[in-house]
């Protein structure tokens, strides 16, 4: 048995005066540097527990402490 499916274009249509896939570039590597920094996070908190070290203790460790006030809400701003 086989079906017709009507796809709606006007979902998919882009905002006025933009192309159909036009992205701004430095907002995807903004967003990505926010997502990495956040692993980065999870990933050196975590290994800090299991070693006993002392929190912010590692060069990684401070490194996130400095990003901790930007991070997210960098993300959140720039996503929109």
């Amino acid at each position: 048995m086989r079906m017709n499916v009507a796809v709606d274009q006007t979902i998919a249509s882009p905002a006025p005066g933009r192309s159909v896939g036009s992205r701004v570039d430095w907002v995807d590597y903004a967003k990505g540097i926010c997502i990495i920094l956040v692993v980065m996070m999870h990933s050196t908190l975590g290994v800090e527990k299991a070693l006993g070290l002392a929190l912010h203790e590692s060069h990684m460790g401070q490194f996130i402490a400095w990003a901790g006030p930007f991070r997210m809400p960098d993300f959140f701003l720039i996503s929109g």
